[in-house]
């Protein structure tokens, strides 16, 4: 029978309960009686200790553990967060010359982000002087596009305060979430290794830093061969060649020694890497900004998980707008790279073709 946590208010009425009947018989306690006070303040310790167990309870199972007591699990099966990645960069500095800018020189965007010089350097007879930044958190959002400017945040005499991009900052990367991390660590545990299993290439593939999704094709170049498709976790979800370096790098160390592994990217219908653009029509009643909103992110759902190169059933592109709740609708097109395909077949990929939500056309029928 399981078992449920009292309440405040039972925890105290079963503590005056008690000293009633042990103290005084059918006698019940003053509303203001010291006793009845001591009752309340005993029951809401009580009541903290059972919630402190609740806590403890949590942390014995990887689908409800968190923080400190998640990771403690994860290392029993030699599983670590994925780290975060530092952006770098450079910048200008302009000043005087022969004004020294030490090494570790804060500087700051304009959403916050600090970011430290990596040496020191010291501004040339032009007046200006170039130097390598580094973001001083691990962050996406550290990453920035040319024509950024950044501010000193204390003062160097002699040096502007506008500090310009020479380069674009890249390389951030947020540490791993915590529900991706627990979800490789449930995926451990219900997949116990097999000497090269398909499920062992994919957890492989996704303990490397900047992998989002990867995917596993056994035979794929004839006996002896896996290859293997990723999706980067940056916002294009292309894998840069570094990235599939160290993938290759990293699955080396694991895999079998008989086994030959390809590490490929996503595709767009060319072969490039890349994605497929996925462009619905449709027509609905009613057409209302909500209903278009849920079923944009239904097909997002639906893409975001495809396999490269298996085809995706109509019946699962015609779900995504019904389970929105239309009352009605037409899928009028479906454009596939530009090219217009049959609304009453599948979608055919080929190859590492990865689906991607270009946009979805909605008017009334």
């Amino acid at each position: 029978m399981p078992w449920t946590r009292p309440t405040l208010s039972e925890i105290t009425k079963r503590i005056e309960k008690g000293i009633e009947s042990r103290l005084f018989g059918q006698i019940a306690l003053l509303r203001r009686a010291v006793l009845r006070i001591l009752a309340r303040v005993f029951a809401g310790a009580i009541h903290s200790n059972y919630g402190h167990l609740d806590y403890i309870r949590d942390q014995l199972f990887v689908t409800t553990a968190e923080g400190i007591y998640l990771k403690r699990i994860g290392r029993e099966y030699g599983i670590n967060p994925i780290p975060g990645s530092f952006a770098v960069g450079q910048v200008t500095f302009t000043g005087t010359p022969t004004t020294v800018i030490p090494a570790d020189t804060r500087l700051q965007s304009e959403n916050g982000i600090e970011y430290g010089t990596l040496a020191e350097v010291v501004v040339g007879g032009g007046g200006s002087i170039v130097a390598d930044i580094q973001s001083l958190e691990a962050l996406e959002e550290a990453n920035l596009s040319l024509s950024y400017t950044l501010q000193i945040i204390s003062p160097i005499s002699g040096i502007d305060g506008d500090v310009i991009g020479l380069t674009e900052i890249t390389g951030g990367l947020d540490p791993e979430a915590e529900e991706s991390y627990r979800e490789r660590i449930l995926i451990r545990r219900r997949n116990p290794p097999m000497g090269g299993s398909v499920t062992d290439y994919e957890i492989w593939a996704k303990e490397v830093s900047g992998v989002e999704r990867a995917w596993v094709y056994p035979i794929y170049y004839g006996l002896g061969t896996v290859a293997i498709a990723i999706k980067s976790s940056d916002v294009t979800g292309i894998p840069s060649p570094a990235l599939l370096t160290d993938v290759a790098g990293y699955i080396d160390t694991k895999k079998p020694v008989t086994a030959e592994v390809r590490i490929e990217s996503i595709t767009d219908t060319t072969g490039n890497p890349g994605a497929v653009s996925i462009q619905p029509e449709l027509r609905m009643i009613p057409n209302d900004v909500s209903l278009q909103e849920t079923i944009t992110s239904n097909f997002n759902n639906l893409f975001n998980t495809h396999k490269p190169g298996t085809n995706i059933p109509i019946s699962q592109v015609r779900n995504a707008i019904s389970a929105s709740g239309v009352d009605d609708y037409k899928l009028d097109d479906i454009y596939v790279d530009g090219a217009p395909v049959d609304v009453n077949t599948d979608i055919v990929l080929k190859d590492f073709e990865y689906p991607k939500l270009n946009y979805v056309a909605f008017g009334s029928l």
